[in-house]
């Protein structure tokens, strides 16, 4: 196993552990509310006086699992067998993160009993308060912080690799400004530099908007699932054309 597969695999586990841990804590430490809060009640902070559209906004932020599907679909080309593997692969992704998702939310409601206290965190992360809260260490919210931080390392590697392999077979295909250095190789990794390196300069531009001002960054931050709603649509749209 080269090094790669073993720091995406350490990064597999921790996850998967973290998720153990995170669920473990919270059911074992933290206050339980009522089940009416978790499945009757609405807390409506949008600004919006439509409930509705409140529910709607809420149910943004699970687009992002979308990526699951979408990663293997962009690697299809490296996979054996895609034929078998591929579809295999995306209905584990569909189950699993169905299930950890289900789970996940119900042990964060019921974990919850301030709300405001929790969403109006200094630590600017809800759900480290909320360890917090229930463990009543703050060595512990760091010991879990840490474990978030893996966790979104590992989901940014995985959408690096996406990123770079869907740019570079639209490259190869002539489908974007700049192809013939999108696809050249670096003579040391024989690795398309350009492709795996661009989206990750574009992505960190993005996130220094943040420095100046966070309104904006939340804006394009919450239009991803507009966006991956228009480019999945999109590909669709062309197929029933033709």
């Amino acid at each position: 196993m080269n090094t790669e597969m073993m720091v995406l695999t350490v990064k597999g586990y921790t996850t998967a552990l973290g998720f153990v841990a995170f669920t473990i804590t919270l059911l074992v430490k933290a206050p339980k509310a009522d089940p009416s809060f978790v499945f009757v009640d609405i807390n409506n902070d949008t600004g919006y006086s439509s409930n509705s559209l409140a529910v709607l906004l809420g149910m943004f932020t699970s687009f992002s699992t979308l990526m699951g599907l979408d990663g293997p679909a962009h690697l299809a080309e490296e996979l054996p067998q895609p034929k078998k593997s591929l579809p295999r692969i995306m209905l584990i992704v569909i189950f699993s993160q169905f299930i950890v998702g289900v789970v996940w939310i119900i042990v964060l409601g019921f974990s919850i009993t301030d709300l405001t206290a929790v969403t109006k965190t200094a630590t600017g992360v809800p759900v480290l308060e909320l360890i917090r809260r229930a463990t009543g260490s703050n060595a512990a919210a760091i010991v879990f912080c840490l474990i978030v931080i893996i966790n979104n390392g590992a989901s940014a590697l995985g959408s690096a690799v996406t990123m770079s392999r869907q740019g570079y077979a639209f490259a190869r295909d002539g489908g974007l400004l700049w192809n013939s250095k999108l696809i050249e190789l670096s003579p040391g990794s024989h690795m398309p530099f350009w492709s795996i390196n661009l989206p990750s300069f574009l992505v960190a531009a993005v996130g220094l908007i943040y420095l100046f001002s966070d309104a904006a960054f939340n804006a394009i931050i919450g239009s991803q699932a507009t966006c991956m709603i228009i480019s999945f649509g999109n590909a669709q749209s062309i197929i029933l054309r033709k």
